[in-house]
Parts: structure tokens; C-alpha cells; sequence
């Protein structure tokens, strides 16, 4: 069950919801048991079919993954994974990452937001192109467009991570956020936080959060005419960091850091923040009607 509880973070943009997470999991007759980290000159196969994952979590709310890559510390432990998630009919999936636990998923990062893909779709794992998804046609749907991988891994914090031979980062998922921030994730200049249209409509809506130099952190609605409407704005003043920095806003334990160069402000909400562990996760995440809240994960 997901309660909220409404506290004021950010202005009135910003609210707290606690989520308290059960999930079913099931196995089927698949020989491969997902782990957290893949090697590409391992034995296993590097293909993934979605109808035949053997490891599927299900929530509440008629949601349900599909885990690919999976890591979990103990029973008690919260579920981290990357995998194919869908909800509701489940006529559509998206590769994603979702946190498990209790009674909820989390979906907190997804490849193809916008081209959601039929059951019957194929990840792949390839040295020259990193992660490709392709439907039943053959036909690209997504892929990472990274060369020189050897491997990949799902981190505790929720960062999916293709690496090289040499073991370091060649593609993550927190370098390409959707609509929700994690801890020590940064949303640089240039990005976007997008929301969905609805739980079950994936398309992009019309409310986003980004990062300027020039406007600092602000959220927009798109309008029928004109350029976006700006309905929240954090213009820090206070003399921070250095004028080498970058321009980024950055979710922490505490709350959000807007940083720009000489200026940067801390904005650390009113609520009582609780550290990430292998049984809680706090994430911010910008919801369909525009608000953006703070969520806390936990296994209770």
C-alpha cells in the first residue's frame, strides 16, 4: 500500500509520499536466475526474451517487471533491477529500472518511455552497440549506442552501468534521467526531468524540469500557444563552490542542491530524511500533473 504524506519541500511544488512496498515473485521454468552484474565472456547467453525471464515481481497496483539484472543483499533487502516492466493490461512493456519491496514497485528510470514495446521484445547485450532492444519484426527499438562494452551492472543506488574491459563506465543510466532523480543522481544543463501522460500512458506530458544558467532550476508546462509557461523557479544567491563548476542540480539525502558555478543553494525540504540502505531508497520524481515529490521506498 502507498500513502502520502504532504509536506511542503521546494515551495508548493514539492511534496513528500512514502511508499510502502509487498511483491509477489515468481519463477518459471527459465534456466538463467538474474544476478547484479552480466559479463559479456561469460557462458550465459546475452539475449533476454521478454515471455521468458524467470525471475517477475508484481505490485499493487497491477504493475509487474521482469528482472534482467537483479540485486538484493538479503530477503529483508529492498529489490534493485533492470528488466521489463509494464502494468495494468501489460500490453506494452518498457525496459526499465524499478525498486521492489514490500508491497510496491518503484519505476524510476525507462529506455523506451516513448516506444513502448509488445511482449514478445528481445534485449540484447552487444560489444558494439551496448544494450539493444528489437521487437518481434527484427526492428531497433532502442539501444545505448555504446561501443567497447565488456559488461553491465545495476548498482544499489539504482544506476544501470555498461562498462569496458577495463571495468570503467562506458554508458550509465543516471547520465540520462527521466523523470526522477536518485541519490547523488545530477540533472546538468541541458537535460530535462519528463513527465509521462498518466501511470499507464508513457507518451511525454506537458510538464518539465530543467537547468539553465540563466534561469537556474524551473519547471514548465507546455501551452497551446507560445513558448512554456514557467510556474516554479530556484534562482540561487548564495556564494558558493567556484566559477569552474558546472551548472547542475543535484538530489542528496537532505534535498536538492541547485549549483552554478559561484552561486549554489541548498533547498532541504521539511521532512525528516533518512539515509538510503539496502531497505530504504528516497527518490524525486516529477509526476504527471507537475508536482515534484519526494518518495521514500522502504520494505516495512
Amino acid at each position: 500500500m502507498a500513502c502520502f504524506l504532504f509536506f511542503l519541500f521546494l515551495s508548493s511544488l514539492f511534496t513528500l509520499g512514502h511508499a510502502q512496498p509487498s511483491v509477489v515473485n515468481e519463477r518459471t521454468n527459465s534456466s538463467i536466475w538474474p544476478g547484479p552484474i552480466f559479463y559479456l565472456n561469460s557462458t550465459l547467453q546475452s539475449t533476454w526474451h521478454n515471455k521468458f525471464i524467470n525471475r517477475r515481481f508484481q505490485g499493487s497496483d497491477g504493475s509487474k517487471t521482469r528482472a534482467v539484472l537483479l540485486r538484493q543483499m538479503s530477503e529483508k533487502s529492498l529489490a534493485v533491477m533492470c528488466g521489463f516492466y509494464c502494468i495494468d493490461t501489460c500490453t506494452n512493456y518498457s525496459f526499465s529500472v524499478v525498486i521492489a519491496g514490500g508491497n510496491d514497485l518503484s519505476l524510476v528510470w525507462s529506455a523506451n518511455r516513448e516506444h513502448p514495446a509488445p511482449e514478445n521484445t528481445t534485449l540484447q547485450l552487444t560489444r558494439e552497440e551496448g544494450l539493444v532492444l528489437i521487437n518481434s519484426d527484427g526492428i531497433k527499438i532502442w539501444s545505448t549506442n555504446t561501443s567497447s562494452v565488456s559488461g553491465m551492472n545495476i548498482s544499489s543506488s539504482g544506476n544501470l552501468i555498461l562498462f569496458n574491459d577495463e571495468g570503467n563506465p562506458v554508458w550509465q543510466s543516471f547520465d540520462h534521467p527521466t523523470d526522477t532523480l536518485l541519490v547523488d543522481q545530477k540533472l546538468i544543463e541541458g537535460q530535462r526531468l519528463t513527465v509521462s501522460s498518466s501511470q499507464y500512458n508513457w507518451s511525454q506530458g506537458p510538464y518539465f524540469a530543467t537547468i539553465t544558467s540563466a534561469l537556474g532550476f524551473a519547471a514548465y508546462t507546455d501551452v497551446d500557444q507560445g513558448p512554456p509557461m514557467m510556474y516554479y523557479q530556484l534562482l540561487p544567491t548564495q556564494n558558493m563552490g567556484s566559477a569552474n563548476e558546472s551548472v547542475f542540480a543535484e538530489f542528496s539525502q537532505v534535498g536538492l542542491l541547485v549549483n552554478m558555478g559561484t552561486r549554489a543553494q541548498w533547498n532541504y525540504g521539511e521532512y525528516n530524511a533518512i539515509p538510503s540502505s539496502d531497505t530504504v531508497i528516497v527518490f524525486l520524481k516529477l509526476d504527471s500533473i507537475g508536482n515534484l515529490k519526494i518518495y521514500q521506498h522502504d520494505n516495512e
